[in-house]
């Protein structure tokens, strides 16, 4: 039972901190500061595919998020690339 609990604050806790990330990295890209931006919503996207596969709407956000990041950089190839992830899913 100890093992169950651990688990789920583990769970509980790594999402949050994916959420933060997420955030932090929205907060960056309205600043301007893109690279910084993608940095950190790309570790909130990897965190959220890890704990919940890739149908999670959280993972959707982030994955759409990052796709914007290119598009901000005009890397429109690369933006199309990952908004087409975004539509698969």
């Amino acid at each position: 039972m100890k093992k169950i609990i651990l688990f789920v604050l583990l769970f509980v806790q790594t999402m949050q901190d994916a959420q933060a990330l997420h955030e932090e990295g929205r907060k960056c890209l309205s600043e301007g500061k893109i690279v910084q931006g993608r940095e950190l919503t790309k570790r909130a996207m990897d965190i959220r595919k890890k704990l919940s596969g890739e149908e999670n709407e959280d993972y959707i956000t982030s994955l759409n998020n990052y796709a914007y990041t290119f598009a901000l950089e005009k890397d429109f190839a690369k933006a199309t690339e990952l908004q087409e992830q975004v539509m698969a899913l």
